[in-house]
């Protein structure tokens, strides 16, 4: 008789609004409008940071390409006056070179993402003892393949040698 009533006096499990036993508050658990508004903000979280880490990328590669040009023309300078100093000062007129194609390391390439161009004015403002180096290294715009994402020039002054 006790476990009759024992049954009796127990109360059925509470249901909140949603039906399933145990929810309080009526709220069992996550509903799909919640996950589809959450899972909506995440694809914008993750698209806006994909554009900046692409806006980074090419930031990043700009800046090494404009590294590598300004070193190609330092480079440039270098070998014009190693030459000379081989060859003697008055062949530094024949170093002069126009729109060069070259690579990475400043070799002749038909598919370098570099253009150099050598001047030399010799000489330089009259003085035959002076001559006037500028190198411009234009870059190759990767999107376009035209030569208009930028130049670095720079300029230097060679003196004969007594």
């Amino acid at each position: 008789m006790a476990s009759k009533m024992k049954a009796k006096d127990e109360k059925p499990p509470t249901h909140g609004s949603s039906g399933s036993p145990g929810a309080k508050h009526g709220r069992s658990g996550t509903s799909l409008v919640e996950v589809i508004v959450a899972l909506v903000l995440f694809a914008l979280f993750i698209a806006g940071a994909s554009r900046l880490l692409m806006a980074m990328r090419q930031t990043t590669d700009l800046s090494r390409a404009h590294y590598t040009a300004a070193h190609l023309a330092k480079n440039q300078i270098e070998q014009v006056r190693s030459t000379m100093e081989k060859l003697g000062f008055d062949t530094i007129a024949f170093q002069k070179e126009e729109n060069t194609q070259v690579d990475d390391a400043g070799n002749w390439s038909d598919v370098g993402k570099y253009m150099r161009t050598t001047t030399i004015v010799y000489p330089h403002n009259g003085n035959p003892n002076l001559a006037d180096i500028i190198v411009t290294v234009k870059l190759l715009d990767r999107k376009t393949l035209e030569w208009t994402a930028g130049s670095e020039t720079v300029q230097s002054y060679i003196a004969r040698p007594l």
